[in-house]
């Protein structure tokens, strides 16, 4: 008995409402942006991104949406930045629904709640590099259950830069992830033995004052959780 073949047909969003010829061409462009988005050349994933930014295809399609989530390692900051911001459009938009998530938001939910130390590792290098994209990108670490345990890990390794360690366990704390509050009570601990704040103390090298001036967001995180 022969199987029917197998039909695989990206779904298409719903601006794309034209007849004939006219949606052979929509998609045709909205393949090639997304090929764009993906490419080598960094003028060229920045035209994609722009093409389907442009036509909502984002917010219209899982497909799309899917490719979005993808892209969170971005090689240049200020286009990571742009799929941070229009993944936290998606997140916004699916909350204020009162139906819930559609399938877009079901998509991106799910594909965050993946995300691992990778990911997370560049969400924080955004964070260093562009403060004002905080918000945005605590809304998509929200979606990831396992991001509490990582950002404790990245915020315990002396190999991690300072600024990455330090946007770890600010946002441990602007979260609320209890997780971590066992590994930053013992990495305070550690610190404050090390570290003891005695007058006439040798002067500590670099990678020391690197260490010791994290003691005192250590502190206040640990009472933020704590307390809630």
């Amino acid at each position: 008995m022969e199987s029917e073949p197998l039909n695989f047909r990206v779904p298409l969003p719903d601006f794309l409402d034209n007849a004939g010829a006219q949606v052979v061409e929509d998609v045709s462009q909205l393949s090639r942006a997304a090929e764009d988005f993906v490419a080598p050349q960094l003028d060229k994933r920045f035209a994609g991104f722009a093409y389907l930014e442009k036509l909502q295809a984002f917010e219209a399609s899982p497909v799309y949406a899917y490719l979005l989530v993808t892209r969170l390692t971005e090689p240049s900051l200020e286009l990571r930045g742009m799929i941070v911001d229009q993944l936290a459009e998606i997140i916004r938009a699916c909350l204020s629904q009162s139906g819930g998530q559609n399938d877009v938001g079901h998509v991106v939910a799910y594909h965050l709640s993946q995300i691992r130390t990778r990911q997370i590792y560049a969400l924080l290098q955004l964070a260093v590099q562009y403060e004002d994209k905080f918000s945005n990108i605590a809304l998509v670490l929200k979606q990831c259950s396992f991001a509490g345990n990582q950002l404790a890990e990245i915020a315990e390794n002396r190999d991690m830069p300072l600024p990455i360690r330090k946007q770890a366990i600010l946002f441990i704390q602007h979260i609320g992830y209890t997780v971590a509050i066992a590994s930053l009570d013992r990495l305070l601990r550690r610190f404050e033995m090390k570290y003891p704040q005695t007058v006439g103390q040798r002067q500590k090298s670099g990678r020391e004052e690197s260490d010791a001036s994290l003691i005192p967001l250590l502190r206040e995180t640990l009472e933020t959780l704590k307390s809630s």
